[in-house]
């Protein structure tokens, strides 16, 4: 057997051998010192504190409004019943497909289309977001795939789950629009 080998503790101020890096009066700190730094760097917090509630404030009022007008649907078969020649085809009444194919119809690109002409909005400056007037054709291909991807950006057509309902909602920066 060999001699044994009792460790001492460490002599205070001198660092552990077995822990690299200073000692450990370098990385105490008391709550007075953390104190005592936050009030010599005060003007800094202060003026960070003001630089974020003047950016706060300024976001705020320049925020853009942005209109936003909804409502719910319920959509039932109701009349189209009565022009069903045969029910007993084989197929089931699955309402969440009649659902799906509501949504799909309402986001579809011929019936933006036909709202876009019927409200003329290609004329209308505030749905391109320009300040004068504005005279453009939806039969022209590239303002009417425009005019499109505008309405299908701002629409939004959601199912409410486990109903008959639909949601519709559009937002835009004119009151009128939406």
């Amino acid at each position: 057997m060999g001699p044994d080998k009792t460790q001492l503790p460490p002599v205070v101020g001198t660092p552990d051998p077995q822990r690299p890096g200073p000692g450990p009066e370098v990385g105490d700190t008391s709550l007075s010192e953390a104190v005592a730094t936050l009030r010599k760097r005060r003007w800094i917090w202060i003026l960070a504190v003001v630089l974020g509630a003047g950016y706060g404030w300024y976001k705020a009022f320049t925020q853009p409004k942005v209109f936003v007008a909804s409502s719910t649907i319920q959509v039932h078969s109701g009349a189209s019943n009565a022009y069903r020649v045969d029910t007993s085809g084989g197929y089931e009444d699955d309402s969440q497909t009649k659902m799906n194919t509501e949504v799909f119809i309402l986001k579809s690109d011929t019936l933006l289309e036909t709202v876009a002409r019927q409200k003329d909005l290609t004329n209308h400056p505030d749905f391109w977001g320009a300040k004068g007037p504005v005279h453009l054709s939806l039969d022209d291909p590239q303002v009417r795939e425009s005019a499109l991807n505008q309405l299908k950006g701002s629409l939004q057509v959601s199912l409410v789950p486990h109903t008959e309902l639909i949601q519709i909602s559009y937002a835009s920066l004119s009151a009128k629009l939406s």
